[in-house]
């Protein structure tokens, strides 16, 4: 997933230089607008969904044959092509893609229109655009393929369980480190029936701990991203969820 996200980023950046070779800029025309022509995203929007939703796929097939297997079944007995997946892979694949391409179009437009306004050189405005995909195609697409592993990890533990007949709940479960954040310690322990959210997107966490000074203060994170069905609960999350069996 890691090496298709940058392809896409490669593609993209490609595209973009080759649309600054090719379009001239006017001094009448706005910025903003000059920046609206490079690229148009809608294109884009397609093709990193069609790149992600095979290994999405992968990794709820593997993962969701693993869950059954743990919980004392035949991996075979997994069923792949519920319309429950089906429809997790089309509508997560969509999502990240739109997400992950409005993000860098933002980015793009601020550091370009900058460039810009500066009345910098083509050869600066280049720069510029290799430096926004430069960091996407490392940091960026790390953090998201990383982050919608683990999504659809819990997503087909979930789907698993739910198969199986014999799992009523889970439980959220930390690393039990020193490195557990101030969110996810808290939520150690914690039991919600099977198909419950933890937390439903717009939801606001507030938690009690201590600041880099020792001094007692509240945490506040907002889940304002998409319902939190398990881990991860922020990116680059170590949580995992464990079943809970009908007794």
């Amino acid at each position: 997933m890691l090496q298709a996200i940058q392809g896409q980023f490669n593609v993209q950046r490609d595209a973009v230089i080759e649309a600054l070779d090719s379009t001239p800029r006017e001094r009448s025309v706005r910025a903003k607008d000059y920046v609206a022509d490079l690229v148009k995203w809608d294109q884009y929007d397609d093709a990193m969904k069609d790149v992600l939703a095979p290994y999405l796929y992968q990794v709820i097939v593997e993962v969701g044959a693993d869950a059954m297997q743990q919980i004392g079944f035949v991996p075979s007995q997994y069923d792949p092509f519920t319309p429950n997946i089906r429809r997790y892979q089309d509508e997560r694949s969509t999502k990240i893609a739109v997400d992950v391409n409005d993000e860098t179009e933002k980015q793009l437009r601020a550091s370009i229109t900058q460039g810009l306004t500066a009345s910098e050189s083509t050869h600066e405005i280049r720069s510029r655009i290799e430096q926004v995909f430069g960091f996407a195609s490392t940091e960026r697409a790390d953090l998201i393929a990383s982050t919608e592993v683990a999504r659809a990890q819990t997503f087909a533990d979930v789907e698993a369980w739910g198969q199986s007949g014999v799992v009523t709940g889970k439980e959220w479960y930390t690393a039990h480190d020193e490195r557990v954040c101030h969110f996810c310690g808290p939520m150690d322990g914690r039991t919600i029936d099977l198909q419950e959210n933890f937390f439903d997107k717009g939801d606001v966490q507030n938690e009690l701990g201590e600041n880099r000074k020792g001094e007692e203060t509240t945490f506040t994170y907002s889940h304002s991203y998409d319902d939190v069905l398990g881990s991860p609960l922020h990116p680059r999350c170590r949580c995992v969820l464990l079943p809970i069996r009908i007794r």
